[in-house]
């Protein structure tokens, strides 16, 4: 992913929940070097989406990016999911 680059990113749960189960909350946690734009869930309950923006620049810029994502359900189920990103800045070569 580019410094500057906006992209939006999924996560399907369908395969992780139960019969009648949804995910009812969650939180996101990322590494300095991307923001989260927005958040949410579809009305089913059962794929998140995430729009992230790269940010920073030169020799301050981690490549290595972590989001961390946790997922309660209604049957207060936790689930701990890890999204991992690179991050190039083209204005320094990389």
């Amino acid at each position: 992913m580019n410094v500057g680059e906006i992209d939006t990113y999924f996560e399907n749960y369908q395969a992780y929940l139960n019969d009648g189960e949804d995910v009812s909350t969650f939180t996101i946690e990322n590494d300095d070097g991307i923001t989260i734009l927005s958040s949410g869930l579809n009305t089913n309950g059962n794929i998140l989406t995430y729009t992230v923006e790269a940010v920073g620049t030169g020799e301050e810029l981690n490549p290595y990016i972590r989001v961390k994502i946790t997922a309660t359900t209604t049957d207060s189920r936790v689930d701990v999911r890890y999204a991992d990103f690179q991050l190039r800045d083209e204005s320094v070569g990389n």
